[in-house]
């Protein structure tokens, strides 16, 4: 999942049981097949499995109206010939929803009573979602988060799971801003007046990407950027990136650039 939103239903007072459920949408926005999503049901209920009684998952087909879906029940083994805590629940059952615009619900429900009343009620919350996500419309840019120590500076934000690390001790940052692409507050830019360097980026949600790579995306640029020149398509890691030289006049932005190219490297 991309961004994702989290709820959790408890019953009346008085019944031990409980849902919790992750709504959300694909990072790519697209819908799987019946062959991905049956392995995708297997994967994530392998560990639930191998602590039950069960010791694998029986699914049972969920009433889905625009996607597909499924449920598996288990005991866990851990409670057996003892009585459930306050904490505890002697059953959990497992909900996978997949949606065809490429939307998902992922749902874990805990009951004491695992009475067809009790599952069946579940089973209704969890068919009765019919998530909204607009994948046309663009996720919301977080504010970037830049820490910096000893070891240079770290570029993120609140929920990304990736951060950028730039080993540099003399980047200052800079927080005027242009207007345009830097109004956005996933925009960063900084200066290294030591090794006369400004370095500039945007940490954005990967949903509002639009290009499948940096082949792609190096075509869209030159009709925005025609003085960009000499592309060079590299791996590091697991990031692709493109450099190319771009003519920048001396002085610059006032920062003081004394060379006639900048090297940029999105990736």
């Amino acid at each position: 999942m991309g961004i994702t939103f989290d709820m959790k239903l408890t019953p009346p007072s008085g019944e031990k049981a409980s849902v919790t459920v992750t709504i959300g949408r694909s990072k790519t926005g697209k819908p799987l097949t019946k062959k991905e999503f049956d392995t995708l049901a297997k994967n994530i209920t392998a560990e639930y499995a191998a602590n039950s009684i069960e010791k694998k998952a029986s699914f049972i087909s969920l009433p889905i109206s625009g996607g597909r879906g499924k449920y598996s029940i288990f005991t866990d083994a851990s409670l057996i010939n003892k009585k459930p805590g306050a904490n505890d629940y002697k059953y959990y059952v497992l909900f996978l929803v997949h949606y065809d615009k490429g939307c998902f619900v992922y749902a874990t429900g805990f009951t004491d009573d695992n009475s067809d009343a009790v599952i069946q009620n579940m089973v209704k919350s969890i068919s009765s979602i019919e998530p909204s996500l607009d994948t046309t419309i663009p996720v919301p840019t977080p504010p970037v988060q830049i820490k910096t120590n000893k070891e240079g500076v770290l570029i993120g934000n609140a929920v990304s799971k990736v951060k950028l690390h730039i080993p540099s001790v003399n980047l200052r940052i800079v927080k005027e801003r242009l207007g345009g692409g830097q109004s956005s507050p996933g925009y960063f830019l900084f200066i290294d007046t030591k090794a006369n360097l400004s370095l500039s980026g945007w940490m954005e949600p990967i949903e509002n990407f639009k290009y499948d790579g940096v082949k792609e995306l190096w075509e869209s640029m030159q009709s925005v950027e025609p003085d960009m020149i000499d592309p060079d398509f590299m791996k590091i890691g697991e990031w692709e990136v493109l450099l190319f030289d771009l003519p920048v006049p001396i002085g610059f932005g006032g920062h003081g650039t004394q060379c006639p190219y900048a090297n940029h490297s999105p990736a």
